[in-house]
């Protein structure tokens, strides 16, 4: 189905984010579209430049503050998981190395991430890596 009247109602932080924000509309049952940001011309070494890569979402004029107020309970639940994530995650990871066979302590924020072993130098994997769940934001029954 086509947009008649399209607006933009969200900026999104990578596509990913902007594809979630679209199901979550529709789910809720306003038509919407997410706009792919694919160039590289917004990436570099540290990730995204947020004013450069835009993917976006939009929805028609007559939905658009409806989809305000659901894209602020949205944004408001995604604060407090991101923070009850945060909350949760250990001070240090301590992890054994496969390779000489010593214990090494890491900061709790590398978890997932690839470290040189600093006895050995070789690879260790920190932790297991958890994918987030953003889309977990509650049943809403349509009222916000």
């Amino acid at each position: 189905m086509k947009l008649t009247d399209p607006v933009v109602v969200y900026n999104a932080e990578s596509n990913m984010d902007a594809l979630m924000v679209q199901r979550y509309l529709e789910a809720e049952g306003v038509q919407a579209f997410a706009i792919e940001d694919n160039s590289l011309v917004g990436h570099w070494m540290f990730g995204n430049l947020p004013e450069i890569h835009k993917p976006q979402v939009w929805a028609n004029r007559c939905d658009a503050e409806r989809a305000g107020r659901l894209l602020a309970e949205y944004e408001r639940r995604k604060i407090e998981r991101d923070a009850k994530r945060k909350s949760s995650e250990p001070k240090t990871i301590e992890v054994r190395c496969e390779d000489c066979d010593r214990t090494s302590a890491f900061a709790g924020s590398l978890k997932g991430t690839v470290q040189e072993c600093p006895h050995c130098g070789s690879y260790i994997d920190v932790g297991e890596f958890e994918w987030p769940c953003d889309t977990d934001i509650g049943d809403t029954n349509g009222q916000l």
